[in-house]
């Protein structure tokens, strides 16, 4: 192991609370030292992780997140549409920080502090929603106006941008149609990817799937998911935090993907492993959208076939710059 620099900190930190760009260390001598935590001392205080407490690395992963969060472009908001952040572009990497995540992440999820914090956090700033959406059956704990982050500058929000506080629009039409059909899902197991709030998770629970497992990159995401699942009195899924898309197929027979055709390179890979899971797995796909440029460029084509449309409620298109209708596609190409 390479030593340390006398610029730097030692490399085991026994003790690590970050607060914005400052914390304090105390080294193996003892002695405490307040420094200004650059991006190469985030990456050396890695090397020493697996070693720190699940608090210790809580501590850590909440001052990256912040890091991620502060570096965003800011962008002024427009009356009347979505909170702050959703008008924000995502964040580039720093350094290494997805090998950091996939490292680091399962250990703090499993800390029942860190858990606790997120849960008290998420009751703190958001608010149980569901009769003015497509599926009044199902409860959520969401952004709204009148919650403190609506409003507040990015800058002050802890971690990563929360996609799990909203209830987007293909997210919403593919519940509905669930809820209208649940032989979709009854005796099924279900993936539902980039799960966000949950919902379609919790649909397929209402529709008695024998499995369901929930997919987010976002381990914030997770912990909601859990409680939306508690607010509407089902089982929790399987929540899994890795990036299952390009990842080996599984033996699921229903995958959900709501609102999840919001980039051309994401939508790219999807088409690509969707294709996989289909020819392997004989998986079906259900795909909720509103109709985003990069799914009207891929609903052009003819691997998609239209299930059902569903007209979106006042606050809704309010909610989402005047979209006023929300559609389920099933994907199935020829292969």
């Amino acid at each position: 192991m390479r030593q340390s620099s006398s610029k730097e900190p030692p490399m085991a930190p026994h003790l690590c609370l970050a607060f914005n760009t400052t914390c304090w260390v105390r080294n193996n001598c003892k002695t405490l030292v307040r420094v200004k935590l650059k991006y190469l001392f985030v990456k050396r205080v890695f090397v020493s992780f697996l070693q720190c407490t699940p608090i210790q690395k809580g501590a850590i992963m909440l001052h990256q997140a912040a890091l991620q969060t502060t570096t965003s472009t800011k962008k002024k908001r427009e009356p009347g549409g979505l909170p702050n952040w959703v008008q924000f572009p995502q964040t580039l990497p720093l350094l290494d920080s997805l090998h950091w995540q996939k490292q680091a992440r399962a250990p703090v999820c499993e800390s029942a502090r860190f858990d606790e914090h997120i849960r008290r956090f998420i009751r703190e700033n958001t608010q149980v929603c569901g009769d003015q959406s497509l599926t009044p059956e199902i409860k959520l704990r969401l952004f709204t106006p009148s919650c403190r982050f609506w409003r507040e500058s990015p800058d002050l929000w802890p971690f990563g941008d929360p996609y799990w506080a909203l209830y987007w629009p293909g997210g919403q039409a593919l519940c509905r149609f669930l809820l209208d059909s649940p032989a979709e899902c009854r005796g099924k197991a279900v993936l539902d990817v980039g799960s966000g709030c949950g919902a379609a998770a919790i649909a397929a629970r209402f529709c008695g799937a024998s499995r369901v497992v929930a997919n987010d990159t976002d381990p914030v995401a997770g912990v909601a998911v859990r409680m939306n699942c508690e607010l509407n009195g089902v089982e929790p899924p399987v929540c899994v935090t890795d990036n299952l898309i390009g990842s080996e197929p599984e033996d699921f027979q229903v995958i959900l993907l709501g609102d999840m055709f919001y980039d051309d390179a994401l939508a790219a890979s999807l088409h690509s492993w969707l294709d996989r899971c289909i020819k392997s797995q004989g998986t079906k796909v259900l795909i909720g959208d509103p109709g985003r440029t990069q799914f009207e460029d891929f609903s052009s084509t003819n691997v998609l076939r239209r299930l059902a449309q569903f007209e979106l409620p006042e606050s809704v298109r309010e909610e989402n710059y005047g979209l006023s209708c929300s559609s389920v596609w099933r994907y199935h190409p020829e292969l």
